[in-house]
């Protein structure tokens, strides 16, 4: 894990810097990494709480219900996310993008969850 903290940083830092000069809607493909992105973070944020906190449980638990775990607690983390999003996002936005509004909460849901999904494939240590 601890080859993995510094480019994971850093590719945070990259989608951190590029949010901020607005690239969300001139790029599609800027969400795309960042959910992907937020999904791998996620699960390394979980696998980090879960070694810490309750290190017998991790070791006791094997490979597969790690990686179902840490992909579903991704997935957990992005659902309160894009809840967050329907909550506090501006109307206008809303009713600009129409149906695609759905269309973009699930496509990220899913991104969210396989970026989860391919960092708790690497992050359970099999």
């Amino acid at each position: 894990m601890k080859f993995i903290a510094p480019p994971l940083a850093l590719g945070v830092l990259f989608l951190v810097y590029f949010g901020a000069q607005n690239i969300f809607g001139s790029q599609w493909w800027f969400s795309v990494a960042l959910h992907l992105t937020g999904g791998a973070v996620a699960s390394w944020f979980i696998v980090s709480i879960w070694k810490k906190a309750v290190p017998k449980s991790y070791q006791e638990t094997s490979w597969g219900l790690r990686v179902w775990h840490l992909t579903c607690g991704a997935l957990a983390l992005g659902f309160f996310w894009e809840l967050a999003e329907y909550v506090f996002i501006n109307e206008t936005v809303m009713v600009l993008m129409g149906p695609l509004f759905y269309q973009d909460t699930m496509m990220d849901l899913f991104l969210d969850g396989m970026g989860g999904a391919i960092a708790s494939l690497f992050l359970s240590g099999h």
